[in-house]
């Protein structure tokens, strides 16, 4: 009885491409099937226009539109957008006044304008509100476009004060944990949860491997890739050739794939590189289970020291032994060695030497394999996770 006391009606308000479209949809897709597997009730409300009619994901929740598509001009409809979807999030909050007790409203990814009205109507009516923090970005230089400043500048508003008007928050690491603290947040108010995957998923049986290494991501600057690139050119030149496959590719604007290719055919490797460029993420799995190695070369930045990559989580979900360097959270759970293999800086000397090492040690590397699997699933399994944040949340 006193369980059931404690569950909760979850509404989420989010502008992300959901139910599929970038990293941040992965990421709410896992949370929310954890919530309809721990039998709380959810529906989602997309801060963007569309169709206003009820739509449900494959497992179950329903989610639909603030505000309906009135024009085909991107401009005007996002303007119109924008104006609807601030009167639409009041009348919704008000809405739910009455239910106050029972609503655990959640916000992720919102830009400043849609948030304002959510931070505000949550206020007077006094509903619970718990925010996703995913990341920290730098800002960006003005050549790169006075509308990404902009951004950046309702980023940091969002980040540093309408989020700590939260009354809880999840954050991806403990560097943006601690960053909340020196801002005079309350710690216990704040519950770290770096990635949920759902391990079922991932795990492919009886797929031939066709790859020593595999990379999966957005393959941008922040990701290392010219570092490895530069490593596999020094096995070579030790006479170890290995194959490596890239799944991705820059998931809007121009590719950098081209640039990619031109840099491994300088290195003289493109004949161990091969590019699948975008592939749906429902088919991510499919490639990446083909590799024996799967890496994240991260570089040492604020942004990758504040972030989680998804793919970490995925990448064990598929057995496979993992080669990363030792950025953010990453030696805060796992223990080179032991259940993971870590390069302490973006160097292709150290890849190189770990590579050779894996190679070399085959039996060990199975059983750095296995750990990392198992350690993997207590962190990141969406179904005993999300359990522990609506504990939380519901404490």
């Amino acid at each position: 009885m006193e369980r059931n006391k404690l569950k909760k009606k979850y509404i989420l308000l989010t502008s992300a491409g959901f139910p599929e479209g970038n990293a941040a949809s992965v990421y709410i897709n896992q949370f929310l099937k954890g919530l309809i597997y721990n039998k709380r009730e959810v529906i989602v409300h997309l801060l963007s226009s569309g169709n206003n009619i009820n739509n449900i994901t494959e497992y179950g929740v329903k989610y639909n539109y603030l505000s309906r598509r009135l024009s085909n001009h991107a401009a005007i409809n996002k303007a119109l957008s924008i104006i609807k979807n601030f009167f639409n999030s009041i009348v919704l909050l008000f809405s739910l006044r009455h239910e106050r007790e029972k609503i655990v409203l959640l916000i992720y990814n919102n830009k400043l304008l849609y948030n304002i009205p959510i931070y505000l109507g949550s206020f007077f009516f006094k509903i619970k509100l718990v925010s996703f923090v995913p990341e920290y970005y730098d800002k960006p230089k003005f050549k790169e476009g006075i509308i990404k400043v902009l951004n950046w500048y309702g980023f940091i508003i969002n980040l540093f004060y309408l989020n700590r008007l939260s009354d809880k928050l999840i954050v991806f690491s403990s560097f943006l944990k601690k960053m909340y603290i020196k801002k005079g947040y309350d710690a216990s108010k704040i519950y770290i949860q770096p990635n949920l995957t759902d391990f079922d998923d991932w795990l492919t049986d009886k797929v031939n491997l066709k790859y020593d290494l595999g990379y999966s991501g957005s393959a941008v600057a922040k990701d290392g890739l010219i570092f490895l690139f530069k490593a596999i050119k020094l096995l070579k030149e030790r006479n170890v050739i290995i194959t490596i496959l890239i799944v991705g590719d820059l998931p809007y604007g121009k590719s950098v794939l081209p640039d990619l290719k031109k840099t491994c055919k300088n290195l003289g490797i493109y004949d161990q590189v091969k590019f699948t460029g975008m592939v749906p993420h429902s088919e991510v799995k499919k490639y990446i289970n083909q590799c024996r190695i799967l890496v994240l070369s991260r570089i040492f930045s604020r942004k990758t020291q504040a972030g989680f990559p998804t793919k970490l989580g995925e990448y064990f979900a598929c057995k496979k032994i993992v080669l990363s360097t030792n950025f953010g959270d990453v030696k805060k759970y796992f223990t080179d060695g032991k259940d993971i293999i870590l390069v302490k800086k973006i160097d292709p000397n150290e890849i190189t030497e770990k590579i050779e090492w894996i190679i070399n040690n085959p039996q060990k590397a199975e059983s750095i394999k296995e750990n990392g699997y198992n350690v993997s699933k207590k962190i990141f399994d969406y179904k005993s996770s999300v359990l522990k944040i609506c504990t939380y949340l519901e404490g």
